[in-house]
């Protein structure tokens, strides 16, 4: 497993990814494990998609209080 170093072709921005070797009939291939965006470290990655989640986790609560107070008031 590996960390490979991309190009977007579209923005033109350094994108990363996990990678996985492995050989199938005797020809090499490379499985896609799973993209880090601009992180060029796992450790990164999971930090910045878990503040996203907990950021995304915290509006839906609101969402959903407020909601929940709209109900109770019968609008």
């Amino acid at each position: 497993m590996f960390i490979a170093r991309d190009i977007n072709k579209a923005s033109g921005r350094v994108v990363y990814k996990v990678l996985e070797s492995y050989r199938e009939g005797g020809k090499a291939h490379k499985r896609h494990i799973a993209f880090l965006g601009k992180y060029s470290t796992v450790p990164d990655a999971y930090q910045a998609a878990l503040s996203d989640y907990l950021r995304a986790s915290d509006k839906l609560e609101r969402l959903e209080s407020i909601s929940l107070q709209m109900q109770q008031k019968g609008a």
